[in-house]
């Protein structure tokens, strides 16, 4: 009797919701169990090249130089603090102050920030490749580059989040709107990637097959994004007085425009070499590969990059920082190898990375040369000083 009853409510309980048993119902469960589990392999794949960058380069537990101002700033975005030189740069203070990461901890808002950038690049080329390994790997050569390596080591610099939006301005260059409300945050977290507008422009052009309206999104979102722009710097400047200012830029660029170009020559090289090493290798057959193909805007695009990079130099002396915002050379280079079927670039690229973190991390400021210790560089230091 009781089996009878249990057997009528099942029939009656699986009539009301039969739905549940169509393949459609089945199909949409079991795709979002596979996105579940890989949004859990995305995290732990994140955090874990994280950690190992850790590992390479320890984190600073205090800010340091101008990492000290933003420190500050993450106490209260809106203090209008004069003696505060960074007072413009308020977007990475901003998320860290709404998040209670105040003061000290934004070196946690950065490495959180940190986690965000190399998961987002996974994610983009398991998308466009199909393969998590091809993922894994572009977020191995972003996390011992100096767009992680330099967030690690330069405690309270925000420079992290100006990389992050760079990728999503390339990412959804198609995207007008989100373009340039990328780019406006952008500015709002470190004014320098203004230098990048001719590349921006570049993006805009390639990415609009009729021309007439590229120029017109180009103009209209160029216009609109720097008044708003300009309107900020407006309102903070009447509250207080900020170091750097457009005169603090330009003035010696009046007086001896190449002032402080010359105090960074000799180590431009090193700087550029600095952001990935050995792994510039990457760029260098994408260009060739282009050449053999005769496809030379994208070769352009590559020098065109880092040439916007390198005008920093004439108004900043962070030759390395300069260089490391033109990090996009490399998101760019290794999706083309990936889809280039000339160059077997995959058979070598772990023994690549492998000898990369063999060559010491270097920084360069001015004429300062700065080797930042690593463990590897420790074993290597003791294996010597055995023998």
């Amino acid at each position: 009797m009781i089996d009878g009853i249990l057997i009528l409510l099942l029939l009656l309980f699986f009539s009301a919701n039969r739905h549940l048993l169509q393949p459609e119902t089945i199909e949409n469960y079991l795709h979002a169990k596979k996105e579940k589990s890989e949004l859990r392999l995305l995290i732990l794949l994140s955090f874990g090249l994280l950690f190992l960058g850790a590992i390479y380069s320890l984190p600073a537990t205090h800010c340091s130089h101008l990492g000290v101002h933003y420190e500050k700033l993450s106490v209260n975005p809106f203090a209008f603090d004069s003696e505060n030189p960074a007072g413009y740069r308020l977007l990475t203070p901003l998320i860290s102050y709404i998040f209670g990461l105040h003061g000290r901890l934004i070196i946690v808002t950065n490495l959180l920030i940190s986690v965000l950038m190399i998961g987002l690049v996974i994610s983009y080329f398991k998308a466009v490749t199909g393969k998590i390994s091809d993922g894994f790997f572009a977020g191995l050569v972003i996390t011992f580059s100096m767009v992680i390596l330099s967030t690690f080591h330069n405690g309270g610099y925000c420079d992290i989040l100006t990389y992050l939006l760079l990728f999503l301005m390339w990412r959804y260059k198609e995207k007008t709107i989100l373009f340039y409300l990328f780019f406006l945050l952008g500015l709002l977290n470190r004014e320098s990637i203004a230098f990048l507008i001719p590349w921006f422009i570049y993006l805009n052009w390639e990415s609009e097959s009729k021309k007439i309206k590229a120029v017109l999104q180009i103009l209209f979102g160029l216009s609109v994004t720097l008044i708003l722009y300009y309107l900020f710097r407006e309102w903070v400047s009447t509250n207080q007085t900020i170091e750097f200012s457009a005169d603090y830029y330009l003035q010696p660029l009046i007086d001896d425009p190449f002032y402080v170009f010359r105090q960074t020559l000799p180590n431009h090289g090193i700087g550029l070499f600095s952001v990935f090493k050995l792994l510039w290798i990457i760029p260098i057959l994408y260009c060739y590969d282009k050449y053999r193909k005769k496809e030379f805007k994208q070769i352009f695009e590559i020098f065109l990059i880092i040439f916007c990079c390198y005008l920093q130099l004439f108004i900043a002396g962070d030759t390395t920082r300069m260089f490391t915002q033109a990090f996009m050379v490399m998101i760019i280079a290794l999706k083309g190898l990936y889809d280039s079927e000339y160059i077997k670039f995959k058979k070598y690229q772990y023994w690549l990375v492998g000898f990369t973190l063999l060559v010491p991390q270097v920084n360069t400021a001015f004429q300062i040369v700065e080797i930042w210790n690593s463990s590897i560089l420790s074993i290597f230091e003791s294996l010597v000083k055995k023998g």
